[in-house]
């Protein structure tokens, strides 16, 4: 819907989404190496949990329900109502406005926290949205629309966050 408050239900990608992913994977893919760490049974596996687009906190209610303990939880949401709830249910959330807002400047020093609370590993989850490109809406304008483009800066920290890591 126009607000983004439609439900849908999908079964697979249309032809026009199989093309972008494929060409999302080829273009943003490369280079991406993913090395299992070295894991000390002594310690519990404590997370840095970046979620953009936060929504409902999905991934943070995730963790607590597996018991994976989260000591810095960094939240980027623009829904003023869904903040509020994200700070009633976690306190100590590092809230952000904006996803754009997240940048090396921002999160370094959310890294060099995140190892001193013994954080071993940093996860970074969201759903952008996807107003403009979904059927419900009947003004769609793609993936180039104001909200869906958005997918950019999931990638964009994803890299960022990557570089972190690595230093």
């Amino acid at each position: 819907s126009e607000r983004g408050l439609g439900v849908s239900r999908s079964t697979r990608l249309s032809e026009v989404g199989k093309r972008f992913v494929s060409e999302l994977i080829s273009s943003y893919g490369r280079g991406v190496e993913v090395v299992p760490p070295v894991l000390d049974e002594r310690r519990e596996p404590r997370v840095l949990l970046v979620s953009l687009f936060d929504g409902n906190e999905g991934i943070r209610r995730a963790a607590e329900r597996l018991q994976v303990p989260v000591p810095l939880y960094v939240s980027a949401e623009c829904d003023t109502s869904a903040r509020r709830a994200v700070r009633a249910a976690w306190p100590g959330v590092v809230e952000y406005a904006d996803v754009r807002q997240l940048t090396r400047a921002t999160l370094e020093p959310l890294f060099e926290r995140s190892v001193e609370l013994g954080c071993l590993f940093a996860i970074l989850s969201g759903g952008w949205p996807c107003q403009d490109v979904s059927f419900l809406n009947r003004l769609r304008v793609g993936v180039e629309g104001a909200r869906s483009s958005l997918f950019r800066e999931f990638i964009r920290v994803a890299a960022l966050m990557q570089l972190l890591c690595a230093q």
